[in-house]
């Protein structure tokens, strides 16, 4: 039976696992870094399996944005002050732009960036795709990627964005249409062993770290049911929309740290249920870690 994935993350004292055969949700609210950190899950994936092939298929953005943004948070340094914006412009230039990287960090940026490509990306243990399947394809594709690579793990964001196959089961609604997909996607799960992690965006009422909620999964519906394992999280640099009373609770639990994440188990059918952890958010270098350092699984 395949084993769960460790994700060098520690969440309240346990390990983060990615079980095997299996759905996994990472839900947010709109642009507090879903994203993000499906990348580090993934990045992380590669560090610790090399024997292993992580496939990311994005819905939201284009390939070439992922892999930047992948590229950024590998490299893993501040190497100047708009990191992103700095690493289109020299990609844009053919390389010619070197004006924005901070004294001596041009060197080391090249020196991993090469590192990037020879061990990640050429030899195909990270692949990054811009999606337009619908749900029937992705499945096939994940049928054919388990029979014909290494793959070890599956990367998909988001699921507000899959759709059924057009004409199919017409008279659904937009939540029913989810729930069908999240099954389809539980079921090549269960049929190929292999753990599939899903973004979701939180619905319009997860206005605080105190509202996060399983139920809340915007257009979901009941997938919390489908699901293994949940993670939801609230970016600490966005300002909570709450009362007095959840206000006091939030600052009287500490959980409102500038640059990092609440981060919450919502659901885990492997282990506990409802505990938390701030882990450090660098917005420039797009990394998500925890304080201390955590074992590497190999």
């Amino acid at each position: 039976m395949p084993s769960s994935l460790h994700t060098n993350y520690v969440i309240g004292g346990e390990d983060l696992l990615l079980p095997a055969g299996a759905i996994s949700i990472f839900t947010a609210p709109t642009s507090h870094g879903k994203t993000t950190f499906l990348i580090n899950l993934a990045l992380n994936i590669t560090e610790n399996y090399k024997n292993k092939e992580v496939y990311f298929f994005s819905y939201e953005e284009d390939k070439e944005s992922i892999l930047l943004k992948a590229l950024n948070t590998y490299v893993d340094e501040d190497i100047s002050i708009n990191n992103r914006r700095n690493l289109k412009i020299y990609f844009a230039s053919g390389y010619r732009q070197i004006d924005y990287f901070k004294p001596g960090r041009l060197d080391y940026f090249k020196e991993t960036k090469e590192k990037f490509f020879k061990e990640l990306i050429n030899t195909r243990r990270l692949n990054i795709n811009y999606s337009s399947y619908n749900s029937d394809e992705l499945i096939e594709a994940i049928r054919y990627l388990h029979k014909n690579t290494k793959v070890g793990a599956i990367f998909i964001d988001y699921i507000q964005l899959l759709n059924l196959p057009e004409g199919k089961y017409k008279t659904y609604s937009r939540q029913e249409e989810i729930k069908e997909i999240c099954i389809a996607l539980k079921d090549i799960a269960v049929e190929t062993g292999l753990p599939i992690i899903l973004g979701a965006q939180f619905n319009r009422t997860v206005t605080n770290a105190l509202h996060l909620h399983p139920t809340k999964i915007g257009e979901a519906g009941d997938i919390e049911r489908i699901a293994s394992l949940m993670v939801g999280f609230w970016n600490n640099n966005f300002t909570p929309i709450a009362t007095e009373g959840e206000l006091r609770e939030i600052n009287s639990k500490n959980i409102n740290i500038p640059n990092t994440l609440y981060t919450t188990i919502l659901k885990n059918r492997e282990g506990s249920v409802g505990s938390s952890e701030l882990l450090e958010f660098n917005g420039n270098v797009g990394s998500i870690k925890n304080n201390s350092s955590v074992k590497k699984y190999l």
